[in-house]
């Protein structure tokens, strides 16, 4: 009896050690498994994140080349307008020129040959010279007039100029605004003249995707190796090789 009594003894412990050791390693599956679905997530939000910072800048960089070109080819057309209003001006201005110069060579050669006139006359030297006299006055009242016009035309044409020029900053400030509200339309509904970006960002997506799952699987493979050895340890263990932490310290597997 006392023999059979022992027996059943150690079979019970046995079974409790058993039961124990079960019991452990479901946990430490449990924990190891937890541990890598978090690694897991936390890969897959970081390389989530790293992909919206991707697109991000990517749509910066095409929405700054859209703009530094349309700048551009305003800068083109400014310079072309620009250039076409030098020209009339400069036409202008010769044209003007030529018109003073006429009217100055008709106005002395009236002023001369009236001053002739009133000279020749039988002893009318001192009339001929008051008539000079009125000449000056006459001449120097013109020449006032035409200082007056010419500054009032050159307020005019400035306060013309300024307003075009505002006139066109906002005209250019309309458009960019336009456009950029045309490409964020396109962007989130889709439009027709965006098929070869959504190409693109599409082409970008599959491959980003495809080394996601290639990731996974590596992921896959190194937990497979993994689980082979803890299976080997256990064995051994099992066997009698090995005492749980004795000099095959893994990761985090002490502390457990």
């Amino acid at each position: 009896m006392g023999l059979t009594g022992r027996g059943v003894g150690n079979r019970r412990r046995r079974r409790r050690r058993r039961r124990r050791r079960r019991r452990r390693r479901r946990r430490r599956r449990r924990r190891r498994r937890r541990r890598r679905r978090r690694r897991r997530r936390r890969r897959r939000r970081r390389r989530r994140r790293l992909r919206r910072r991707r697109r991000r800048r990517r749509r910066r960089r095409r929405r700054r080349r859209r703009r530094r070109r349309r700048r551009r080819r305003r800068r083109r057309r400014r310079e072309e307008e620009e250039g076409r209003r030098r020209r009339r001006r400069r036409r202008r201005r010769r044209r003007r020129r030529r018109r003073r110069r006429r009217r100055r060579r008709r106005e002395e050669e009236e002023e001369g040959g009236g001053g002739g006139g009133g000279g020749g006359g039988g002893g009318g030297g001192g009339g001929g010279g008051g008539g000079g006299g009125g000449g000056r006055r006459r001449r120097r009242r013109r020449r006032r007039r035409r200082r007056r016009r010419r500054r009032r035309r050159r307020r005019r044409r400035r306060e013309e100029e300024e307003e075009e020029e505002e006139e066109e900053e906002e005209e250019e400030e309309e458009e960019e605004e336009e456009e950029e509200e045309e490409e964020e339309e396109e962007e989130e509904e889709g439009g027709g003249g965006g098929g070869g970006r959504r190409r693109e960002e599409e082409e970008e997506e599959e491959e980003e995707e495809e080394e996601e799952e290639e990731e996974e699987e590596e992921e896959e493979e190194e937990e497979e190796e993994e689980e082979e050895e803890e299976e080997e340890v256990e064995e051994r263990i099992r066997n009698g090789d090995l005492r749980w932490g004795m000099g095959w310290e893994r990761e985090g597997w002490q502390s457990e």
